[in-house]
C-alpha cells in the first residue's frame, strides 16, 4: 500500500478481507519493494465462536468459519525463496486485484493496522495511522 511507513494489505480469501500490517522500513531497501509489489502471505485462520476480530471486515465471499487471522508475510519469513516464487506465480490475477482494491478501501476508511510481526499479528490493529515498530 505504501513504503513509508511499510504498510501492507494482506488479503485472506476465506473471509474475503484484508488485514493491514504495518512493518520497519528497512524492510524496503532489504527486500527492493516499491507501492504495488506483489507479496505472498500465509494465513493462520481461527475457529471459534463470537465475533470477527474487530480489524476486519468481512466481505461478501466471506465463509463464515473463522473469526480471525494470523498473516504471515512469507516473502520476509521463508528460506526457499523459490517456494515463495512458485507460490507467487500460482495465485490468480484477480486475487492480487482484489486484494489491492480491498487494501485501498482499507487505507482510505481508516482501518486499524496490525503489527506485521509474526507473534503480533493476529492481534487485532488498533492504531490509525502506523508509525512503526
Amino acid at each position: 500500500m505504501r513504503t513509508a511507513p511499510l504498510l501492507v494489505a494482506a488479503y485472506c480469501d476465506e473471509m474475503d478481507a484484508v488485514m493491514l500490517l504495518g512493518f520497519p522500513g528497512f524492510l524496503v531497501s532489504e527486500y527492493g519493494l516499491a507501492k504495488g509489489t506483489r507479496l505472498v502471505t500465509a494465513n493462520l485462520h481461527w475457529r471459534g465462536p463470537g465475533k470477527v476480530a474487530s480489524d476486519i471486515v468481512p466481505g461478501p465471499a466471506y465463509l463464515g468459519r473463522y473469526v480471525n487471522v494470523r498473516p504471515l508475510i512469507t516473502d520476509f519469513l521463508a528460506a526457499e525463496d523459490h517456494l515463495v516464487e512458485s507460490r507467487r506465480r500460482a495465485i490468480a490475477q484477480r486475487e492480487y486485484h482484489r486484494c489491492e482494491e480491498m487494501g485501498r478501501r482499507a487505507v482510505e476508511r481508516g482501518q486499524p493496522v496490525r503489527s506485521g510481526r509474526p507473534l503480533e499479528a493476529a492481534i487485532p490493529g488498533t492504531q490509525r495511522e502506523f508509525g512503526g515498530p
